[in-house]
């Protein structure tokens, strides 16, 4: 997703940001384009729990069953290899999540990334040098433990020198965060709360849910992208962690509609909330100037045999929307942004068979 940047310690007070009208704007309104997928028969995967990333002219598949991980051409969509165990030795995984390596994009190194939530490490992989047959084509790194006191979900973006996790599962609730800065070198991290604060009410069990965020980094600006999962919203942060400007796309109303249709259920160990679906993010990926977002946009309730109505939502690091593309997947589906061919991959977990698909995407 980014580039190789050298960690600066991320410090900062964070104090309770309101939204400020100067430094929001409303998305600029775009024509919704239909698209249609080929699909890869050859390539179908019958497991769940599938991530796609591209890197140059490789399409890269995790998955948590052996091998789990799949190599592809982008250029044929022929599988090229296939490697990873499942185990307890040092190059095996347990729960592999994939996260996009922004430095691999090109032709002369091209790396991908993978979150082994149960070893709490960071696996880079250097793709030509495992087709060169070279014993040195993994790269670890280990968090300390204690930095995860629940379950870390997804929604990772990863660098030589740390890692941004958008998934507020860290040790304590008083740290309840929107996501946070992993210093890979020393072990430290820095949390952003909840900010900025909307101007509608949220049910207290639903606002950690609705703030949850999907990341990116642009070293040239010096710019965080955060993608809350349901506020219709894209917020920028620097370096320093302040909130910068935000980008709305999806309007006040639709979102109280859609994180106030269910009603609150209480018990002793959890919270149970339903909602409305309609809205919420379910993938994002980048790559350059440009930030990918994967959008359901019927309710839950509504989607037929798990397939939903999807919108791909193509903006720039200023925070303009520059395209929407609409295709039908479940709300589950995993995608990756190919920049070379100008098109998108998405496997859709809803089918066991002809599962991965490829769009054409018209020029934006």
């Amino acid at each position: 997703m980014t580039r190789i940047l050298y960690f600066l310690i991320l410090a900062g007070i964070f104090g309770c940001q309101n939204l400020n009208d100067e430094l929001v704007s409303e998305s600029n309104q775009i024509v919704v384009t239909s698209i249609r997928p080929e699909v890869l028969k050859e390539n179908s995967i019958n497991k769940p729990g599938v991530f796609l990333a591209i890197a140059d002219t490789f399409l890269v598949m995790v998955r948590q069953n052996e091998p789990m991980l799949r190599i592809y051409s982008s250029n044929s969509n022929k599988l090229l290899g296939e490697f990873g165990r499942k185990g307890g030795g040092r190059n095996d995984f347990e729960a592999p999540a994939l996260i996009e390596f922004p430095t691999g994009q090109s032709s002369e190194k091209p790396m991908v990334a993978m979150f082994d939530w149960l070893k709490a490490r960071v696996t880079y992989i250097d793709l030509l040098s495992y087709f060169n047959g070279s014993d040195d084509f993994l790269f670890h790194y280990n968090f300390p433990v204690q930095l995860f006191g629940g379950l870390p979900g997804g929604f990772y973006t990863a660098h030589k020198k740390f890692m941004l996790v958008g998934h507020n599962s860290f040790s304590k609730q008083e740290e309840i965060n929107r996501f946070a800065v992993l210093n890979m070198e020393t072990g430290e991290r820095e949390l952003v709360p909840l900010i900025p604060k909307i101007d509608y009410p949220i049910h207290e069990s639903l606002e950690e849910m609705a703030y949850r965020s999907f990341v990116a980094y642009n070293e040239e600006k010096g710019l965080i992208a955060a993608i809350p999962n349901f506020l219709g919203r894209l917020d920028f942060f620097n370096d320093e962690l302040e909130l910068q400007f935000s980008s709305v796309y999806r309007p006040s109303e639709d979102n109280i509609v859609s994180l106030t249709a269910g009603k609150i259920e209480k018990s002793a160990k959890m919270v149970n909330s339903l909602y409305d679906y309609k809205g919420g993010v379910t993938d994002f990926t980048s790559y350059k100037d440009y930030l990918f977002i994967q959008t359901t946009e019927d309710k839950y309730g509504d989607s037929k045999e798990g397939i939903s109505k999807i919108f791909l939502r193509v903006f720039n690091w200023d925070g303009e929307q520059l395209a929407v593309f609409e295709y039908k997947a479940n709300i589950n589906s995993s995608i990756a942004y190919d920049y070379i061919h100008n098109r998108l991959y998405v496997y859709d977990s809803s089918k066991d068979d002809d599962n991965l698909m490829m769009y054409d995407l018209p020029t934006f």
